[in-house]
């Protein structure tokens, strides 16, 4: 097993997964705060968050699996 995968497995999953998922939570608990008044910016905000952290760890993915591949 390599250490990317040891990394992956200590997570539970992609950790754009993880920080997916966390990020949810805020936009939910500001949304009940705000009592829905800001739903729709709340919505678009956490879907480029999560799209802004899927293209750095996918990028972070690609570059350990590069520096496995080297190590070789």
């Amino acid at each position: 097993m390599s250490i990317l995968d040891t990394i992956k497995g200590m997570f539970g999953g992609k950790a754009s997964d993880v920080a997916g998922d966390a990020i949810d939570k805020g936009a939910d608990k500001l949304d009940e705060a705000t009592g829905g008044k800001a739903s729709g910016a709340l919505s678009g905000a956490a879907d480029k968050a999560k799209e802004a952290v899927g293209d750095a760890t996918g990028a972070a993915d690609d570059a350990a699996e590069a520096v496995e591949e080297a190590a070789e």
